[in-house]
This record gives structure tokens, sequence and C-alpha cells, in this order.
């Protein structure tokens, strides 16, 4: 079983808080009589009182405690996932590599070779991915492609004199990234731009294709280019991130097959809700009767 929304799980500690106050000596369900017994009663006798009442109540409680349950876990929406794989090109990434003169070149290098390891080892299959290099411009290098070795021999020779002109235009490198997604036939498709030193002030605007968009810092301070990663709706992490990168595109592709593709699923929210209405209408029937 699969929690496409495990956060709910953190209803279980108010639960997990209110049933001990419950069942306190001192809590509602422990000493505590109804109205204003307590003010006229013993404590011996509010004590007898209060075991007997619990005895009585013990079923109820604990199918309120039973649905209350229910409920948090179909808030977390629980699913069977069948054992289907998803097509070929369904999730895939495109790197954009910064080849302006201030880049710091042996860096990136470093972070690719990090991040193409680290996916290796997380995924069954090496994840799809293509190489922008941007300099004036941004140029398509290696295609979308799950070609390891092939895209690390064009990234091993990466450098800035390789360029037409000098430039750092990494807007049009976003540009050409998920173009090449596009064409493609992508599903899930992220972007990593890989850069170092000082962000860029002039921040051109380009259309918003619903992609994944990160900005990876390998030599700078990764919090000097939050204003340019809000300007293009992304994510800034820091050079040794490689796992977090990677981490982001698998959890997305992950989640966008479960919820886009029913038939590779089997949704346990519809009977666990009727469950939860059958226990429920047993209490109020309970309680009318009582």
């Amino acid at each position: 079983m699969t929690l496409l929304a495990p956060v709910a799980i953190l209803l279980l500690v108010p639960f997990a808080l209110f049933t001990l106050w419950y069942a306190h000596p001192n809590g509602f369900g422990g000493a505590r009589l109804p109205g204003s017994w307590h003010k006229v009663t013993s404590p011996v006798l509010r004590h007898f009182l209060s075991l007997r009442l619990g005895m009585r109540n013990d079923k109820s409680t604990l199918v309120a405690a039973t649905c209350a349950l229910l409920v948090i876990l179909t808030l977390a929406h629980p699913i069977i996932t069948n054992e289907l794989a998803p097509p070929a090109n369904f999730s895939a990434r495109v790197l954009v590599l910064d080849m302006s003169p201030v880049a710091n070149i042996e860096e990136q290098r470093f972070f690719v070779d990090s991040l193409l390891e680290h996916n290796s080892t997380q995924a069954a299959d090496p994840t799809a991915t293509g190489l922008v290099l941007v300099g004036d411009g941004g140029y398509s290098v290696v295609p979308v492609t799950t070609d390891m070795a092939h895209l690390r021999r064009y990234q091993s020779v990466a450098a800035p004199s390789l360029m037409p002109r000098e430039g750092r235009n990494l807007h049009e490198g976003i540009a050409v990234a998920e173009a090449m997604l596009t064409d493609a036939g992508i599903t899930v498709g992220q972007v990593v731009v890989v850069t170092s030193k000082q962000p860029i002030e002039e921040r051109i605007a380009i259309p918003v294709s619903g992609r994944l968009r990160d900005v990876v810092v390998t030599d700078g301070a990764s919090d000097e280019w939050v204003a340019f990663a809000e300007h293009y709706n992304a994510h800034v992490y820091a050079g040794n991130d490689s796992a977090l990168v990677d981490q982001r595109l698998l959890a997305e592709a992950k989640d966008r097959y479960y919820q886009g593709m029913p038939s590779a699923t089997v949704d346990l929210r519809p009977p666990i809700i009727v469950l939860t209405l059958l226990l429920w209408l047993w209490l109020l029937r309970r309680r009318t009767s009582q």
C-alpha cells in the first residue's frame, strides 16, 4: 500500500494526545460524570460510577476512535499499486550548463557526475537525460537519451571555448531545454540549470511550460540566486544536493503516474469511506436507542 498524501498521518499526533487525555482518570472518559453529578457524589461513589459509565461506553468509544482513524487514513489517500511500468517517455530531465567565462566548469562536471551516479543507484532504469550548453544562447548538444555514456562524453569536454560567442543567457537555455522535453513527448520533465558565482541581474521572462525547474549553484552562495529562481518558478540547490534534485523528479513522476493513470492503481478510499459511514450510522443508532 502507498500513501499519496502521507502528511495527513501527522493528524495521528492530536488523535493520540486526545486519546491519552480521554483515557486519563481525570479526563472526560475517566472520572468525570455527566452534568453536575460530580458535585453531589463522594469520591468513592464517583469513582464507582465512572467505572460503570466507562464500561457501558467502551464499545461506542472504540468505534468512534476507529472512525477517526479511518478518516485520517482516507485523508492520506491510500492506494495499491499495480505492477505496471510507466511508458518510456514518461519522465526525463535536461541539464543546462552555464558556459560563461565566470562559470566553474569543474564544479559543474562534478555535480553532473554525482547526479547521474545517484540516479543510477536509486532508479531501476536511468532517467532519460539531455544536455544544453548556454553562452550567448542555448544550444542543444545531446537530445534526451538513456545512454549515459554518450551523455558523459559530451559533458566531460564541455567548455566555454566551444561556444560561438560569450554570454550568459540562462533563460534561453531553459527555453531550449523545455522545447527538447516537449519534442521528446515527455510527460514529467525537469530542467536543471547548473551555474556558479554571482547571479544574473537581468531576468527575461519566458513562457511557463509546467516543467520542474531547478537552479544548482555549484560555486557560490545559493541564497543569492533566490530572486532569480523565484522569477522562473524554480527551486535553488547547492552543489552537494544532487540527491535532492534527483529525488524531486522521481517523486513528481511517481505522483503524476499514480494520480493520472487509473489502471496503475487501486484507490482504497471508497471502501474506507463506506466502512466509516456504516460505523458512524451504528453509533447514531445506538445513541438513539439509549
